[in-house]
């Protein structure tokens, strides 16, 4: 028997994406920020000293430095830019199979929750065009109607607490493709793990053999 809840991740479950690095690149590809990074994170010593750093603060460096092209727009500014992303890059890269999942708990009446470290603009456009509205994600901050480049709260960490107050206590389920959502996994009561075909499986790495017996796959 299923939750009433389904937790739902957006980046690689929703959409073939990694969201906020493909939203910035459609934008901001062709900055000179943007190139330094993109060829930092093609270095595999510093793509590990940025994981290790990652581990042990919680916090991605690479991603901050992108995030900062964003600095100076004003929040319409940016939503119009993601509507655009949306439509010409995230609608053409769905994955239907996990639309499908999403669906049936529709049809049965659950309650949606989108719960990601995307950031909230994405979030919110998401929200709006896939009819799911409640939502979670990495917050920008914004200073006199501008962006400032930096986030307020980032969903990189913390994700199982906001899921846990979202949810209130209630049994849900989970559908992602996030190894760094083990966690969640866990404290769900069914979870569908999405597998993509030209990607090794190490959900074994995270999960023990009785959280996966509660596990079904999505393979794409």
């Amino acid at each position: 028997m299923t939750s009433t809840v389904l937790i739902i991740d957006i980046c690689g479950t929703l959409y073939q994406s990694n969201t906020t690095f493909d939203f910035i690149k459609y934008h901001f590809g062709t900055k000179r920020r943007y190139k330094i990074i993109g060829l930092l994170r093609k270095n595999r010593v510093i793509c590990k000293l940025n994981h290790i750093f990652f581990k042990l603060t919680g916090c991605d460096i690479m991603r901050m430095e992108l995030i900062q092209l964003l600095c100076g727009y004003s929040k319409n500014e940016l939503s119009k830019k993601v509507s655009e992303f949306y439509e010409k890059f995230l609608l053409p890269r769905k994955n239907l199979d996990c639309f499908g999942v999403i669906d049936r708990y529709r049809n049965k009446g659950a309650q949606l929750i989108l719960v990601s470290a995307t950031l909230d603009i994405i979030a919110e456009e998401v929200s709006r065009m896939e009819n799911v509205p409640i939502w979670a994600a990495s917050e920008l901050l914004f200073k006199e109607g501008c962006c400032s480049g930096k986030l307020g709260c980032d969903l990189l960490k913390g994700k199982l607490e906001k899921t846990l107050e979202l949810t209130g206590g209630i049994s849900f389920d989970v559908i992602t493709d996030n190894y760094g959502d083990a966690d969640i996994i866990r404290a769900s009561k069914h979870a569908y793990l999405v597998q993509y075909d030209n990607k090794r499986d190490k959900w074994a790495r995270y999960l023990n053999q009785n959280t996966l017996m509660k596990c079904e796959y999505i393979r794409i």
